[in-house]
């Protein structure tokens, strides 16, 4: 998949989140042994997620990463209205 960039959205009741991935670059900025560092830490968390939910790892990471851009989404909005607020610098 090199040279391509990946779009993940996800919408729930809250509305919807995207994301625009590049592989390339993050393989780029991340060391090896950071790499490896990073893939066993996702697989065992696919693995343990997949356990509990009682799915296929295909379903666990959807839910993973649905749930790692909610995060994200609800940190950005955090940071708006604190921002306004004057509690944050924009």
């Amino acid at each position: 998949m090199s040279g391509q960039r990946i779009r993940v959205e996800v919408t729930d009741q809250h509305g919807t989140v995207a994301e625009v991935f590049d592989p390339e670059d993050l393989r780029q900025r991340l060391r090896p042994r950071q790499r490896d560092q990073l893939g066993a830490l996702a697989g065992g968390l696919v693995r343990d997620l997949a356990q509990v939910l009682g799915r296929g790892e295909d379903d666990a990471r959807a839910v993973a990463v649905a749930q790692l851009m909610r995060l994200q989404a609800d940190e950005a909005a955090y940071e708006r209205v604190a921002g306004r607020r004057g509690l944050l610098p924009l």
